[in-house]
C-alpha cells in the first residue's frame, strides 16, 4: 500500500518541522521506500512524499509540485522510465534523478539520455542518495540566483569574434533573447522579435557578408546557394572569415552591431523597399524585419558593419499598441512574413 494518497492528509511532509526542499520518492518496494526515507531524515534537510509507481507519481504532482523526483526505474503499471519522459512533457522545469538496479543498465542510459538530472545505484543508497540530491537541489538554486543576478545587471559592453557556423550565431541570438528577458523583464513576445531581428542580422553578414553571397543567386538557384555556401565555409579565405557581434547593454538602450569581413554592399535600395515589393521575393525581409522591430537602423563602413539599436521605452509603447490592436511597431504579427524562422538568412 502506498505511503501517499493524494488528496488526503498524508501529502504532507514526512517531517513537519523540517523546512526544506520537498523530495518524491517513488518506489514499488516498500522496503526500498522506507531505506530511502530513513536515509534522508537523517541527512535532516528533506520533506518527504512517497508513490509507489509512475501513476499515482503523476496523481501526486497534480496535487503538488516538489523540488525533486527520485524514482526506481523498474515498477509496475507505469516504470521509471516512463514516469521521466511523462515529467518531461507536463513539468519541464522538475529535476528527476533515477534510482538504478542491477539488471537496469540499459534504462539507466535511455534515462539519462531522456533527461534524469543524475543517477543512484541502489548498492549505494547510503553513501550516495544524500549527496546526490543535494548536488541537484544546489544546481537548481544556482540557476535560480544567476537569474537574479541578471536582473542585477546595469550596463554591459562585450564583442564575440564568431566563426562562419550558422548554428553558432544562432546561438548568440539566442543568447540575447536570454539577456532581454531576465535583465529587462522584456516579454517572450517582444523579446523573440528582437531575437530574429538579430539572427537575420548575423545571418546577413555570414551570407552576404564573408560568404560573399549574392542575395539574388537566393532567389534563382537555391540548391546552387545553399551549395555554394557549404563549398566556402570549408575554403579560404570565405573560412577564415568571422562575425562579430559587439553588444553594449544599458538601462535605456541595447545596441547590437554586426561587422563581416566581405566587401560590403550598397543598402539604399533595401532601405527603400515596402512590404508588397518585400513579400514578392526570397530576400529584402531581413532589412525589413530590422526596421520595423528595432528603433534604429544603422549601416556603416560601406555595408559590412549593421547597427541595430532597441530603446527600452519604445517596449512600453509597443506593448500598449498590441493591447489595443494586436500590432507591434506598426507590424501585424498575424502576418507570419515578419516572424520569420530561425536560420531563413533573408536579407
Amino acid at each position: 500500500m502506498s505511503d501517499f494518497l493524494p488528496g488526503s492528509d498524508a501529502a504532507a511532509q514526512s517531517s513537519p518541522d523540517v523546512i526544506g526542499p520537498v523530495i518524491l520518492i517513488v518506489d514499488d518496494s516498500p522496503i526500498d521506500r522506507r531505506l530511502m526515507t530513513r536515509l534522508l531524515e537523517a541527512d535532516g534537510q528533506f520533506r518527504l512524499l512517497h508513490a509507489e509507481d509512475g501513476l499515482e507519481a503523476l496523481a501526486i504532482l497534480e496535487a503538488t509540485q516538489p523540488d525533486l523526483v527520485v524514482t526506481d526505474l523498474q515498477m509496475p503499471n507505469m516504470n521509471g522510465l516512463e514516469l521521466l519522459r511523462a515529467i518531461g512533457d507536463r513539468y519541464p522545469s522538475l529535476s528527476v534523478v533515477v534510482i538504478t538496479a542491477r539488471g537496469s543498465e540499459q534504462l539507466a542510459v535511455e534515462a539519462i539520455e531522456s533527461g534524469a538530472a543524475s543517477y543512484v545505484p541502489k548498492s549505494r543508497l547510503a553513501e550516495d542518495l544524500a549527496a546526490t540530491l543535494s548536488r541537484v537541489l544546489s544546481s537548481r538554486r544556482s540557476d535560480s540566483l544567476s537569474d537574479r543576478v541578471d536582473q542585477g545587471l546595469v550596463s554591459a559592453e562585450v564583442v564575440y569574434e564568431l566563426p562562419c557556423d550558422p548554428e553558432v550565431l544562432t546561438a548568440a541570438a539566442e543568447m540575447v533573447d536570454d539577456l532581454v528577458q531576465r535583465s529587462w523583464h522584456c516579454p517572450p513576445r517582444e523579446a523573440l522579435r528582437i531575437r530574429m531581428t538579430l539572427e537575420e542580422a548575423l545571418l546577413n553578414a555570414l551570407y552576404h557578408g564573408s560568404l560573399e553571397l549574392p542575395p539574388e543567386l537566393r532567389a534563382s538557384n537555391l540548391v546552387l546557394y545553399h551549395s555554394l555556401a557549404a563549398e566556402r565555409q570549408q575554403t579560404a579565405p570565405w573560412r577564415d572569415r568571422c562575425v562579430t557581434l559587439r553588444i553594449v547593454y544599458s538601462p535605456s538602450d541595447f545596441v547590437m552591431e554586426i561587422a563581416d569581413e566581405g566587401p560590403g554592399f550598397d543598402a539604399a535600395p533595401f532601405l527603400d523597399l515596402t512590404e508588397e515589393t518585400v513579400l514578392e521575393r526570397p530576400y529584402g525581409r531581413g532589412i525589413l524585419l530590422m526596421r520595423t522591430v528595432m528603433d534604429n537602423v544603422d549601416f556603416q563602413d560601406g555595408g559590412r558593419v549593421t547597427r541595430l539599436v532597441k530603446r527600452r521605452e519604445s517596449l512600453a509603447e509597443s506593448l500598449q499598441q498590441s493591447l489595443d490592436d494586436d500590432v507591434f511597431g506598426g507590424t501585424d504579427l498575424s502576418d507570419s512574413a515578419f516572424l520569420l524562422e530561425p536560420g531563413s538568412e533573408q536579407v
